[in-house]
């Protein structure tokens, strides 16, 4: 699962035009830290600084103006998420400050000699699996992210819902397993555009 968490992560920042990397961590700090978190290092080499205007809750119309950052990958591969996680905003609560909002210093920490070093300023991103339906929850969510030095958030519905948009079922997406997948879903009509009809839902998650 952890395979495919980043591989809608790093489709969706590829599909605006952005480099990406899987930040590596050393053999020890990977024993010390659990070794299984996704951070990616993105680049658009396009921009020349990064915007200090972006809301939180970010959106495709947000990532071409990033040149660049870290993204911390929480997803369905998390310990701790499950489909319940997303039925119920406390579960959700709880996986968020258990799993993810802890660690995020840990995770989003540039090792000693790597590439990211030499990256200059940069964004503290996270990529969440969803958000609690209702608003109180969500702005906890959102104030606990800012206090542990989050610039801003994405969430995997987003993205998918980009790469649904963008798939062409007549397209042979060779290279990207997210982008074949949807393609086939396209083709047998489980999903269409605009409906998009797998997306649609109450609450923003």
């Amino acid at each position: 699962m952890e395979a495919l968490d980043e591989a809608i992560v790093r489709e969706y920042f590829e599909t605006h035009g952005l480099l990406t990397r899987r930040m590596s961590k050393s053999r020890e700090a990977g024993r010390k830290k659990g070794g299984n978190e996704i951070v990616l290092s993105l680049h658009n080499p396009t921009v020349e600084a990064n915007p200090t205007d972006l809301g939180f809750l970010l959106f495709s119309t947000d990532v071409a103006r990033i040149r660049s950052a870290l993204v911390a990958v929480a997803g369905w591969g998390t310990p701790g998420f499950s489909t319940a996680s997303l039925r119920s905003g406390r579960s959700l609560m709880k996986f968020l400050k258990g799993e993810v909002i802890r660690k995020l210093d840990d995770w989003l920490e540039v090792p000693s000699g790597s590439m990211e070093e030499g990256m200059g300023p940069f964004l503290r991103l996270v990529c969440l699996p969803g958000l609690p339906g209702t608003e109180k929850l969500r702005d906890q969510v959102v104030e606990l992210l800012k206090s542990a030095g989050v610039d801003g958030a994405f969430t995997t519905r987003a993205m998918l819902e980009h790469l649904l948009r963008r798939a062409d079922e007549n397209r042979d997406y060779t290279g990207s397993l997210p982008l074949q997948f949807l393609r086939i879903l396209k083709a047998y009509e489980v999903v269409k555009d605009p409906q998009m009809e797998l997306f649609q839902e109450t609450g923003p998650r």
